[in-house]
């Protein structure tokens, strides 16, 4: 049964945490375990340098409408964000336009090596 809701993973060792939502908040915890932290570098060191084991999840907040999921984690964000102990690196409001620019620079970097595959460079 999927529940949907604000989570928290904190770090056993050095009391770190990240903020997060999920729809399926068990699934993404089993996604976190199972693979590297790949969208956020200090957490995902920390799991390769303290391993799995290290990290433990908690759910803030069973959230009924997902679609009230964003609002909800932006007011956790925004309690959390100020702490150094914070995994979490960007507000959300600026996650959308960090995505297409980073989404804009890889799509150019492929239209760059494409076009360098056919000057023949």
């Amino acid at each position: 049964m999927k529940h949907p809701g604000i989570y928290k993973i904190t770090n056993i060792i050095n009391k770190r945490f990240y903020i997060g939502r999920a729809v399926d908040i068990h699934a993404r915890w089993n996604t976190h375990r199972s693979e590297r932290f790949s969208y956020n570098k200090f957490m995902n060191e920390d799991f390769m340098k303290y391993g799995k084991e290290s990290f433990y999840i908690e759910v803030l907040e069973v959230v009924n409408n997902v679609s009230d999921l964003p609002a909800i984690e932006d007011g956790y964000l925004k309690e959390n964000m100020k702490s150094d102990l914070c995994y979490n690196m960007y507000p959300r409001e600026y996650m959308s336009t960090y995505n297409r620019i980073k989404s804009l620079f890889y799509r150019r970097l492929a239209e760059n090596k494409r076009q360098m595959m056919l000057d023949g460079e």
